[in-house]
């Protein structure tokens, strides 16, 4: 069985928490956070996963949920442990821009 470098993970851990998403580490993925996210209303959207995506480096950029998240910090208000989640959200959104990583679904700037 072959196994995978932790080299590429590292890095995004590394640009995730250099972008201010470092909060990721105390979430304990109690899920209080998806109880109280407005999405959860209209469609299922998981913000613990993505914050523990976040924490090991495996967050799947094509994605359009990380850019779904509105701020509105129903989440961090929750948050037994105070993770600023929105920290999280937007420093993944930060490592995505400078490369022209967005999905499909979001269109691009002036077009």
């Amino acid at each position: 069985m072959e196994t995978l470098p932790l080299e590429p993970f590292k890095v995004v851990i590394d640009g995730i928490k250099e972008a201010g998403g470092e909060a990721d580490k105390f979430c304990y993925q109690c899920g209080k956070c998806d109880t109280v996210c407005p999405w959860n209303r209209v469609r299922k959207f998981y913000v613990r996963q993505i914050v523990n995506q976040a924490k090991f480096g495996v967050v799947p950029f094509e994605a359009e949920d990380i850019w779904l998240c509105t701020t509105c910090r129903n989440c961090v208000q929750r948050c037994p442990r105070g993770v600023e989640i929105i920290d999280v959200m937007r420093a993944v959104r930060r490592l995505m821009v400078p490369d022209g990583v967005v999905p499909a679904s979001i269109p691009a700037c002036g077009a």
